[in-house]
């Protein structure tokens, strides 16, 4: 009861993703922050899950470490 889940970067407003969220019920868990810098983000972290290819990969999980938070790659 106590997940929550912050969507940030790049594709994190896009309506699917809203939809696919009330569509499993979650969509009270989720918060999008499409503007929002996920580095800004990572210190009220418990995880990182990140989820990108090539150099944005890399640097979302540096950002994550940088900030002490653990990563799920």
């Amino acid at each position: 009861p106590e997940l929550r889940v912050a969507l940030a970067g790049p594709g994190a407003d896009d309506e699917e993703l809203r939809l696919h969220a009330a569509a499993v019920g979650v969509n009270r868990l989720v918060s999008h922050h499409g503007d929002a810098a996920p580095a800004d983000l990572l210190e009220q972290a418990d995880l990182a899950w990140v989820v990108a290819d090539g150099d944005d990969g890399a640097l979302g999980a540096l950002d994550a470490q940088a900030a002490g938070v653990p990563v799920l790659v």
